[in-house]
Parts: C-alpha cells; structure tokens; sequence
C-alpha cells in the first residue's frame, strides 16, 4: 500500500508502526473536522492531536487538498506546524484574510507580498491574479523558501516569483532573527524582533522601488504585508512605487512590534482610507483616534 508524505509515494510497509499509527489518527481526525465544523472544533481537535512540543506524537508530512477543492489546490502540510495544524483540521488557516483577497484581486493584478512564509496565501493569489497576473512571493528564511516551492511545484504554479530576500526600506544585507527549524512558528521571524531563544542570520534586503527601478514591476496592484514590525521600513522603501500604481495594501498590525500611529500617518499621507478587517463586520473605516489591532486593508482614495 502506497501512501503520500510531502509529494513522495511511500511503501507503507516500511513505516514504523508508531508513525504509521500517527498518521492514521491525523488523517482519521483531519477528514472528520474537515467535514464537520462547529464552535470549538478545532480545539476539540488539538486536544485529541497537539502540535506543541511535549506531545507524544513526532509529526508527519502529508498532502492535502486546499480551500475544499475551490481553486483546485493541494498543499504539503507538516502536522506539528502551528499553520498546517489549523489547515488540516480546518481547511484554512486565515478564512478572513482570504475573503479580503479574494474580494479585492482581480484577474490579471500584480501582486508583491511580504511574508510569504509556506505559501498559504501565494498559493491562494497565483489562482486570484490568473495565467496574465503575477505574484512576487518574499520570503528571506532558506528552509521556509524550500517548503515554499514544493508547495507552487506541488500545483504547478508558474505565475509566481519567489524572492529569496527582504522587502525594507534599503538596499543592504540586513540581521533576521529566527525560531530553530523544529519551532512550530516558523512565520514569526523577523529584523525587530531580537529575543531569547531567537537565531540571527544575515539575509539580504531590497526595496520595491528597487523593483521599479530595475524594471521588474510594470504595475502593483496589491500589496501585502505579514512582517512582524518591519511594515513602516518597506512602505518607506516603497514610497514612489506606491504613489505611482496606488495599490491597495493589507497590513498585518496584530502585534506589539507595529508602529500601528506612524503606519496609519503614511498611508493618509498618500491619500489612503484605512479599513480595520473585523471578522465578523467587515471592512470599518479607522482615524487616528481609533487605531485597532489586527489586520489593515488600505485602499487610495480615488475621490479626492
């Protein structure tokens, strides 16, 4: 019997029988709360199957069908991953950030996004932005950038560019602190956030206006920023390239590195209206005096 581990056929009389147990419980679990979702399903589900570490299981690889089958995309998944844990059991991993793209990406648009991590949305974009758009996919992090690319090979993607850099606002070798490879969170790393625990290594930076200086980008329709903190550094990088294309920009502003005031000040500057994304209530409109945590949609003004 022939099963599937990150892409690869595996003869399944050669599995363990502590892994094989394993991945008949996350495959038994990941079908059920699949298909059945209710309040408190998904921690009805970690309870029975954890990805932090101290649990007894180790973790498998294995391949999904993504966004149930929509745009018609399979995903590689690692089970003790903090996002591939959600998508097995969910589906998703950000239902809310899809729907924001998916409302506002067109066929034909160009696309950078900043924090590409795995792919989860990139995979999700190249199917918005179509065969006439492109996806400019920045991930600075090597073994991130590798699970990145099996997943647009995994789908036969060729819409997309990775970018084995960091978008900010010069062009320069930068310091990047990172969680060990058997961190659950690989997405949190990022050039602000120097703590215990952290590994730094040294990645190279470039800008968007860079990128139009050099040609590569004719056009940016939509912009997006899951950064950890450096989301000021690239708007400042990308300050021309934004007054000329005037791209809609979603932000992720959901933690204490956000500069959520000095954000919020560019992007009226440049004749932005600012939307805070609420899960429930949809796109409402923020001002300096009501600044909320979480994720952004900033849209030009095209009135004014």
């Amino acid at each position: 019997m022939m099963v599937a581990c990150a892409g690869i056929s595996v003869n399944q009389s050669l599995i363990a029988p502590e892994e094989f147990m394993e991945r008949s419980l996350v495959r038994l679990l990941s079908a059920f709360f699949s298909t059945f979702r209710f309040p408190g399903s998904y921690r009805l589900a970690s309870a029975f199957y954890d990805y932090r570490a101290g649990s007894k299981q180790k973790g498998i690889w294995l391949v999904k069908p993504y966004l149930n089958r929509k745009y018609n995309l399979f995903i590689n998944l690692f089970s003790k991953d903090l996002i591939d844990h959600k998508i097995l059991f969910t589906g998703t991993y950000e239902r809310y950030t899809n729907e924001v793209l998916e409302n506002h990406i067109r066929e034909g648009f160009w696309v950078v996004e900043a924090g590409a991590n795995s792919g989860t949305e990139t995979l999700l974009l190249s199917r918005l932005t179509g065969a006439a758009g492109k996806v400019f996919a920045f991930e600075p992090v090597a073994h991130v950038v590798d699970k990145l690319k099996k997943n647009i090979e995994l789908n036969s993607i060729t819409n997309v560019q990775v970018e084995m850099n960091a978008l900010g606002e010069q062009e320069k070798e930068i310091s990047f602190f990172i969680y060990p490879q058997d961190h659950p969170n690989q997405g949190m790393g990022s050039k602000v956030l120097e703590r215990r625990g952290l590994q730094k290594i040294t990645v190279n930076q470039t800008t968007l206006d860079r990128m139009l200086e050099q040609g590569k980008l004719s056009r940016l329709d939509f912009l997006k920023l899951d950064v950890q903190g450096a989301e000021l550094d690239i708007l400042h990088g990308g300050k021309m390239t934004i007054a000329r294309f005037h791209p809609a920009i979603f932000v992720e502003a959901a933690d204490s590195l956000s500069n959520l005031n000095s954000i919020f000040d560019f992007l009226k500057e440049l004749n932005y209206v600012v939307y805070h994304i609420h899960p429930e209530k949809g796109l409402q409109e923020i001002s300096p005096s009501n600044l909320k945590r979480g994720n952004w949609l900033a849209l030009f003004n095209q009135a004014s």
